[in-house]
């Protein structure tokens, strides 16, 4: 199956700090429901949004380039290297890379007519992607989420990026428009009986004659289990990699479940490093984030903070960070460490076995205030999550909806005090009444008068955890012990990447409701066997 994406980019910047002009149509709105309704939630545009006549207009047909034609104009444009996703593939749930701050961004399907003639015309009703937004971070990066549409095979896609370009010799303003082509695969799981080779590269399915494949790591097939090999495919001058499954059984023995995978170590920290050394890469890793491996409040709360920043948390010990976190993070590449929590959590001794690091401490008197600092830190977002702090379940299960909206997590307790301004267009709380209370709501409501806000809760923690799944819709899953965090707290570094649901079970049972989420998907459990026995799912 293959799928031609082309990725446009639309540019009009003021480089000497003007403002910017965005391209994206109508204002998307939210219908309140008095429950939140999976089926009706519609993510919104981010901050960056404009009135329907101050857009440009793109009526007229715009030409579509490679990526490696148009590169260096990028560069000189924005004084710096630049970067897009020119190959999808079929698990993606976003496309992201990094262009320069103040620049729009928006998905639209194409008709294969627009592509055969390269060139394509852009109208809201095209629009494939969850929100419109203008890149915030200073550095430039983005992450665009994409709906969950019907494409079919041989569909065409645009990514439409706009900003303002002004000359320094004339003070001349230019409109730029750059389409750039992007190729959508599908990527397959191998099965090998136990001492077969396998060509991983065989996996890939709808690459372009002229892409490169390279192997990265070959999967050991020397016993059955499932294992992995690495890719890495280079196009158009833009090298992404892929992890391919690879399911080894002996002909003789009972088939392996494709759809497994077990991430654990002996006990909670080693767990942990298993999380961050499945999510992350080695050397090309900027920042770490230092939390309790003992208490769940503060890396909970710095979750939306870790996946924003594409950082993976590192737990510590009362004592300090276990030798083998200290090698993992000078493996990583990382260039600095954010510690989130007080001396009593995180010891001072930590900054000195980074003192190679750039390290900060982000830490309130209480875990309430630790995580009002950490809302500070993620920055402006359209979205806002409120969840239980007393206890972890409901703030862990938001985790997913935090990645889709890239939106904070805000713990509160029993009380009704919320910070005293809530700048955001909607508002999202995960867990029943008991949890956050009909109080805390109606301040809420109270600091965002005429936003839109959102309940989601189940009868259970479990059930909790499975509606969110069913709003993030996502087709791979991460199953976690809902009763016991030391492992469960591991799985924001596997949700990093976005594309995956958290779903909460007991050791040895999981509900009706979950069970029919995973069906015939892929599964990942975080912990090991005493956390969630063989039985449940059979590995």
């Amino acid at each position: 199956m293959k799928k031609n994406i082309s990725i446009v980019l639309s540019a009009t910047m003021f480089l000497s700090g003007l403002g910017y002009s965005s391209v994206f149509a109508d204002d998307v709105t939210l219908e309140i429901e008095p429950e939140l309704n999976p089926s009706a939630i519609k993510l919104v545009e981010s901050t960056g949004a404009v009135n329907k006549d101050q857009e440009p207009d793109y009526t007229k047909p715009i030409a579509i380039e490679k990526f490696n034609d148009i590169e260096a104009k990028l560069k000189q444009d924005f004084k710096k290297d630049v970067s897009i996703q020119n190959i999808i593939s079929g698990t993606d749930t976003v496309t992201s890379g990094s262009l320069n701050k103040a620049v729009d961004l928006a998905v639209y399907r194409i008709t294969d007519k627009e592509y055969a003639e390269s060139k394509a015309v852009l109208t809201s009703d095209k629009l494939v992607t969850d929100s419109r937004f203008k890149i915030s971070n200073e550095d430039g990066s983005y992450t665009i989420p994409l709906k969950d549409v019907d494409l079919k095979p041989g569909d065409h896609l645009v990514t439409c990026i706009s900003y303002r370009f002004k000359y320094d010799n004339t003070g001349k303003i230019e409109t730029k428009t750059y389409l750039v082509n992007t190729e959508f695969v599908s990527v397959n799981s191998i099965k090998a009986k136990v001492g077969e080779k396998v060509n991983a590269k065989d996996a890939i399915v709808g690459l372009p004659k002229d892409a490169n494949i390279e192997n990265i790591s070959i999967a050991d097939t020397s016993t059955e289990g499932n294992k992995e090999a690495k890719i890495r495919v280079t196009y158009q001058g833009l090298s992404r990699d892929f992890v391919i499954p690879v399911i080894v059984s002996d002909s003789t023995s009972a088939v392996v479940d494709p759809n497994s995978k077990r991430i654990s170590g002996t006990n909670r920290y080693e767990t942990n490093l298993e999380s961050i050394k499945n999510s992350f890469k080695m050397g090309l890793t900027k920042t770490v984030i230092i939390a309790s491996g003992e208490n769940f409040a503060d890396p909970l709360s710095a979750g939306p903070l870790a996946m924003k920043k594409n950082a993976p948390i590192v737990f510590s010990t009362k004592t300090g960070l276990k030798p083998e976190a200290v090698k993992l993070i000078k493996d990583l590449g990382a260039k600095e460490a954010i510690i989130v929590g007080g001396t009593n959590s995180v010891p001072e001794l930590v900054k000195n076995q980074l003192a190679r690091l750039n390290v900060r401490r982000i830490a309130g008197a209480n875990r309430y205030l630790t995580s009002k600092m950490l809302l500070n830190e993620f920055g402006p977002s359209k979205h806002i999550i409120f969840a239980d702090g007393r206890d972890f379940a409901d703030a862990l299960s938001a985790t997913p909806l935090a990645k889709k909206l890239n939106a904070p997590i805000l713990l509160v307790d029993k009380e009704d005090k919320v910070p005293k301004v809530l700048a955001y267009h909607d508002a999202y709380i995960v867990g029943g009444a008991h949890s956050v209370s009909p109080a805390i709501e109606a301040n809420i409501k109270s600091k965002m008068p005429g936003k839109n806000l959102y309940r989601t809760f189940g009868k259970n923690r479990e059930q909790t955890s499975a509606i969110v799944a069913e709003i993030v819709k996502y087709d791979v899953h991460i199953l976690a012990n809902g009763r016991v965090f030391a492992d469960a707290l591991s799985s924001v570094n596997l949700l990093n990447d976005g594309g995956k649901t958290l779903l909460l079970v007991d050791k040895n049972a999981m509900s009706h409701q979950v069970k029919n989420t995973i069906n015939g998907k892929l599964n990942y459990i975080i912990g090991g066997t005493n956390a969630i026995t063989k039985d449940l799912l059979g590995y």
